[in-house]
């Protein structure tokens, strides 16, 4: 009711029971964190309800509030609510990692947990950087070296396919900006950017490109290179979009 969701917590486990009698055999669970009045306690038994759930993956996300969205109109109508602050949600984002591998999770991308070889295979491409098609209005795509976003109203989006202007508003990316994003998208992955895979890409050495802001960041403790590997260290997970900004 709070989140203004049509569905009900106490309906959620007789829905997965339905999808596992039909037979589904892989589930994904999305948890958001960091919700107005939210503690590391309330999470933890969150967690505790999504763990005896038993799914194969969950994905962790932190509150984004809008403020046209019911939630963020209603925060400020009422001073009541509020936001946990950033050390709380460092906190809340602690006990999600830290109880999620002890149960058995595997730990894969910042903000994604998975049972042993149940990684989304969808989001890996993104995150990856691999070429993928939108298909359908509002859709976005990445067809090297072209991005583009589909009209999200339906008229404009039928009208281009009618006159057969197929993503007229493409924008074609440099070679920094291709190298930008294979950076900001692979260090989200726990386990970093591949240098080799960097260099068979791109033809270059990423570690020499950034060697002073990377040996930087690795001896305050943000980053990590570690077999052929540059990746985030555990403590740099909650605030990545900082660390990952230096390098960029």
């Amino acid at each position: 009711v709070f989140l203004d969701r049509r569905h009900r917590s106490t309906q959620i486990a007789d829905k997965i029971q339905l999808c596992r009698d039909y037979g589904y055999d892989n589930l994904s669970l999305d948890l958001i964190y960091g919700l107005p009045g939210s503690s590391v306690s309330s999470i933890s038994k969150n967690l505790e309800q999504f763990i005896s759930l038993a799914p194969e993956h969950i994905s962790c996300y932190l509150l984004t509030l809008d403020d046209d969205s019911v939630l963020g109109m209603r925060m400020q109508s009422d001073p009541s609510l509020t936001l946990p602050d950033d050390e709380n949600l460092a906190e809340q984002y602690h006990t999600i990692r830290t109880s999620l591998i002890v149960a058995g999770f595997e730990h894969y991308e910042i903000s994604n947990f998975c049972r042993p070889g149940k990684a989304s295979q969808h989001n890996l491409a993104y995150w990856k950087s691999e070429p993928w098609l939108g298909l359908g209005a509002s859709a976005s795509g990445w067809l090297p070296p072209f991005r583009y976003t589909n009209p999200a109203d339906l008229s404009s989006y039928y009208g281009n396919i009618t006159s057969r202007h197929i993503q007229p508003d493409a924008m074609e990316c440099s070679v920094q900006q291709t190298k930008a994003d294979y950076i900001m998208m692979g260090l989200r992955l726990i386990k970093g950017i591949d240098l080799f895979e960097y260099k068979e890409h791109f033809g270059t050495d990423l570690y020499l490109e950034k060697q002073a802001i990377a040996d930087r960041l690795i001896s305050q403790g943000w980053l990590e290179l570690d077999f052929g590997h540059l990746s985030l260290s555990s403590a740099a997970l909650f605030v990545s979009n900082t660390v990952i900004g230096e390098l960029l």
